[in-house]
């Protein structure tokens, strides 16, 4: 499974160091890191994902939780990483919602227990998905998705940001997936999350994103109460 990391320094010799650590702890996993070097953040092309962020906090043109906070901007759930040589900065990097906090005095140890809490977390069912597209796995979380939409041979899974055309899968298979969560199936080729459901008017539910979708009304007292259900959670 290839993993797209994107490591920022405005050291060079910082980035390698970083890549190299990387590159050897990738030997001891089943995972491929694929690393992307970049030195200047504001050049950063937020227009492609990746699947880990390792950010350097003091750079001249654009610290590091700057950086993050433009990112969290696109991707919501992008798993971001502090790599830095400022012990200090501890404390603001989980107000910024990192993923970990990497000390660069302590790069293999550290990088190691980070990499092996991702891939924890994109190992288990409970809170990822994972979307097969074009020969790549991309792990997404329940929270960050919208709805499942089932159409003849292939499924769409809806974020706020991006919808990502999957391989075709069974909607039941789906729904058993997201039994212990908050998704709810309302017809036979849509399971939707709640969590984005701006109002409901009548037969009618109006997300987040302003996509309205029409409940079919042989299921609309099913959704009611299971949408009055996750209400009371």
């Amino acid at each position: 499974m290839e993993i797209k990391c994107l490591i920022v320094d405005d050291n060079i010799n910082e980035l390698e160091l970083i890549k190299q650590t990387i590159t050897d702890l990738s030997f001891q996993t089943d995972l491929d890191f694929n690393c992307t070097l970049l030195q200047d953040p504001l050049s950063l092309d937020k227009q492609y994902r990746y699947d880990i962020y390792i950010l350097d906090i003091d750079m001249p043109l654009l610290d590091g939780f700057t950086l993050a906070e433009s990112i969290y901007q696109s991707y919501p759930d992008a798993v971001i990483m502090f790599c830095t040589s400022h012990e200090d900065f501890v404390f603001e990097s989980y107000r910024a919602n990192a993923f970990y906090f990497i000390r660069k005095n302590h790069m293999k140890e550290e990088m190691k227990d980070a990499l092996r809490k991702y891939m924890s977390r994109i190992t288990d069912s409970r809170y990822t998905y994972i979307v097969h597209s074009n020969r790549e796995l991309i792990p997404l979380s329940y929270e960050s998705i919208i709805c499942f939409e089932k159409h003849k041979d292939y499924l769409q899974v809806h974020t706020e940001n991006h919808t990502y055309t999957d391989r075709d899968v069974n909607m039941d298979a789906i729904e058993k997936e997201t039994s212990s969560g908050s998704f709810i199936r309302i017809s036979r080729s849509m399971i939707i999350n709640p969590k984005y459901i701006s109002r409901v008017s009548g037969d009618l539910i109006i997300l987040s994103n302003s996509v309205e979708i029409t409940v079919p009304k042989r299921n609309l007292s099913a959704f009611m109460q299971k949408y009055f259900a996750y209400l009371r959670r």
